[in-house]
Order: C-alpha cells, then sequence, then structure tokens
C-alpha cells in the first residue's frame, strides 16, 4: 500500500467511520493503531506487536478492537458480497 493510500485510509476511518482520535497529548496516534491493525491482519504474533511498537497487550487491543469497529462500519459502506 503506498503511503498516499495510506494516508487517506487513515484519514477516512476517522472523519466518516468514528475510528477514536487518540484522548491525551501522549496518546497513540491514528497512524500507529491503523498500523497495528495491519499487523494483525497479516497474522503477527501479539508479543511481535506489542514489541514492534512498544505497547502493552492491553493497549494494543483495546486499539484493535477500534479500528475492528471502525473498519467494519467501513465494510459496510465500500464492499458488497459476491453473487
Amino acid at each position: 500500500m503506498s503511503k498516499d493510500v495510506f494516508l487517506l485510509l487513515c484519514k477516512t476511518l476517522v472523519e466518516d467511520f468514528g475510528l477514536p482520535l487518540p484522548q491525551r497529548p501522549h496518546g497513540v496516534d491514528i497512524v500507529e493503531s491503523v498500523s497495528m491493525f495491519i499487523f494483525v491482519l497479516r497474522g503477527f504474533p501479539s508479543w511481535d506487536i506489542e514489541d514492534r511498537f512498544q505497547h502493552s497487550s492491553e493497549t494494543v487491543w483495546r486499539l484493535v478492537m477500534s479500528m475492528l469497529k471502525a473498519m467494519k462500519e467501513f465494510t459496510k459502506a465500500h464492499c458488497r458480497p459476491i453473487r
């Protein structure tokens, strides 16, 4: 995925599909949240994601669940079932 497409995905998920922005100045930013979600989809083990992004398992899980909700809405809007 190109950088431009990735950043557009991040922006779309926030503006149109309810992906929450960090509540604190030192919170995890959207780019990092989407990156972690992509790593989960690619099948990386949780310990590797925690180590790579330097976050606890609780933080990774919370962010991935948040992304999952936004992606569910994204999928409803942009994907059609195969007939």
